[in-house]
Parts: structure tokens; sequence; C-alpha cells
């Protein structure tokens, strides 16, 4: 007796279907959440919380502990909030040989970038580690636990911050926002590294989305003339996930700081975004700028051909402090975010302009940024 072919195929299709198919399982972690109730610092002020994950990966329930966890909570404030201090860049928590008896779990904080004091982030890492010690105990495995650091020759180093320019930018350009909450834009990260006569010295950590690539670029311009009389540029294309501003800075700072030297520069990070009007002596200034735009229709939209900087004086005039054209830059706008205060008796500021280019696929948009020097006593014309 013969079967129809199609009874033979209906087995066949289904065990197919179940040898193929991935299955994620669920897995318990502990992860450090700050009490709200209390000082990061506090005795209390970090607790270890148990939450269920659901992953493809069969060690999720170590590399975990690193990742962003949202609250659910009826509270506007908190619905949304990731609330895992373990989720830090460049801290990675992995496995090796995982389930087997020769397991070693290894928490890497060497590359980690933070603005965390030291002693709160000391503080983290330490419940990182109970964290760590308790899912392994809870999920029955034997994992020797391994710990990589800053190396101690290495903590001397003074990492920059990067200056706070997204408040005022996403205000500015509010009607470019995505819509997107964990993104309305995406930016460039801007590190002021110090300013001695005329000559300012910055880092740009850019936006790389959608390539996997980190590049960031170091200058020392001059403000008289905006001319840039150095630079330094680090990338890396591969393998990036441990590489941040913080691992770049760990591997060329001395390259950096010995340029800086030979302008007289030293390294000064304590520079904030003035927004309020310049003001030299008795004199109040305003910052302007003016741009034309072009519709291009292919993209259906505007984008900038000429920008000019203005800077005004109540007593002296108008002058020009920056003009530029620009052909198919798919920049949308280009507007001045405010100033450094960057000399004593403020005769010399550092302006600070942030450009919004078009994303590679539309929002959310890309904001970059540059520095304009500007003189405020000569130059003006009435």
């Amino acid at each position: 007796m013969f079967l129809p072919k199609w009874k033979f195929l209906i087995p066949f299709m289904l065990l197919s279907k179940s040898l193929l198919a991935s299955h994620a399982s669920f897995f318990s972690l502990y992860i450090p959440v700050a009490n709200p109730q209390a000082n990061l610092m506090e005795k209390d002020g970090i607790e270890l919380r148990k939450i269920l994950i659901s992953s493809f990966n069969m060690d999720a329930d170590i590399s975990g502990v690193t990742w962003e966890h949202k609250v659910n909570s009826p509270d506007d404030f908190l619905r949304g909030k990731d609330v895992n201090l373990a989720n830090i860049k460049g801290l990675t928590v992995e496995a090796k040989n995982y389930g087997d008896k020769s397991c070693v779990v290894t928490i890497d904080s060497s590359q980690i970038t933070s603005d965390y004091k030291d002693n709160e982030l000391n503080k983290i890492l330490n419940y990182v580690k109970q964290a760590t010690k308790r899912t392994i105990k809870e999920n029955h495995h034997q994992c020797k636990i391994k710990e990589i650091k800053i190396p101690k020759e290495a903590t001397f180093l003074e990492y920059p911050k990067p200056l706070n320019l997204e408040k005022s930018a996403f205000s500015i350009f509010s009607s470019y926002n995505s819509g997107i909450q964990e993104a309305p834009f995406l930016h460039d990260t801007f590190y002021i590294l110090g300013y001695n006569k005329g000559k300012i010295a910055y880092s740009i950590d850019y936006e790389t989305d959608p390539r996997d690539m980190v590049h960031i670029e170091t200058f020392i311009q001059d403000l008289v003339t905006d001319e840039i009389v150095w630079k330094h540029e680090f990338k890396k294309e591969d393998n990036i996930t441990n590489i941040n501003f913080k691992s770049f800075w760990n591997e060329n700072h001395k390259t950096v700081i010995d340029s800086m030297k030979d302008y007289n520069i030293t390294l000064n990070n304590h520079f904030s975004l003035q927004t309020d009007e310049p003001h030299y002596r008795n004199d109040t200034l305003k910052l302007t700028s003016k741009t034309q735009k072009e519709y291009y229709k292919d993209w259906g939209t505007q984008f900038v051909k000429s920008s000019t900087l203005y800077l005004g004086s109540k007593e002296k005039g108008q002058k020009i402090i920056d003009t530029k054209s620009y052909n198919d830059s798919q920049l949308l706008e280009r507007e001045i975010l405010g100033f450094l205060n960057i000399e004593k008796g403020n005769r010399r500021i550092a302006v600070i302009v942030a450009n919004l280019y078009r994303g590679w696929e539309g929002p959310p948009h890309v904001l970059g940024y540059e520095i304009i020097g500007a003189s405020l006593s000569v130059g003006f014309k009435k």
C-alpha cells in the first residue's frame, strides 16, 4: 500500500520546523538599582533587585547585568526610565566556558566612560560584582570571577568631560525633533580641553551612525584667524565594543597634552556654555545668524546654501564674524548656541555654533558643533 506523497511531507515539514526554530529562554538575574529614597553614597543608596529577562543567548543571565532595564510605573516621571546602574558605557560582564567547570566571568571596567565620581563608580562596580555572584549562585554555576580595571598607573589621568550643548541645541531645533523619546536627535560630543592667548584646544567625538566605528578628532584652533594650527585624528572601525572617548584618552592623552604645551595650553575642562548676551566693559553685544536656503526636489526639503554670523555692539555697530557657503551638504540649519568666556576681562569669546544635518534616512537628524572666535573690542562698523 502506498501513501500519497503529501502524507510524507507533513511530518517532515513539522520535524524541519522544530529543528530550525530558535527558542528564547527566560533567565533570572540581579541588577543594582538606586534607592529613590536615599543618596547613592548612603548605606542603603543601592539595592540589588532580581528581574526576569528573555534571550536567545545561553549566557544572557550573566551579560544581562549591564543591559538597559526600563521600569514599568504608573508615574510618568519614572515610566520607561532605565534603572540599571550597571548600564554604563564601556562596562562589560562576559562569561567564558559558561556551564563548564572552567567557567570564568570577566567584569571589565577598564574602558568605562562615566560622569560618576570615583567613589560613586567604585560603589556601583562593587554592587555589579555582588549582583554577578548572586546570579551565578542562583543559576547553579561554578564560575570564577575575574576583574579588569583601569591600570593603577592610569588612574592619575584627568578625563575631560563633555561640554553640555544638547539642552540648548534640542530646544533651538525643536521643530526637527524626531519624536523618538530615546533619540530626539543624534549628536556629536564636544570636549573643551583648554585655552591660552587666542588658542583653544578641543575634541569632537563624532556621531557615526549608521557606520560601526569610533571617530574622534582633536584640534588646536587660532581664535583670531579661526585657522586649525594642529589636528589629531583617531579612528577605529573594527571591534569597537570597548572603544570610546575614555579609551581614546588613555591611549592618546600624552600626544594631545604635549601638543597643547607647544601653545602653552594647559588642560582645563571647566568651561560652560553661556546663552545670555555677552558684555565687554560697559558695552552690551548680541550674536545673530542669517541663512539662505535652496529647495531640493529630490529630497523634498530645503538645505542651507549660505550662512553668516554677526556680532552687534550697541556702542560700535556690527561685524561679520563668520560666513560659509555649502553645496550638497544636506545641512538643514546652522544656528548660534551661545559662547564660552575664555579670557579674563572677556575681551575675546569662543562662539559655539550648531549644525543640523539630515539623518541618514531622515529623522533623527544629526547635530554637529564648531567654534568661531570673536573679539568683543575691535572690528565693528556702524
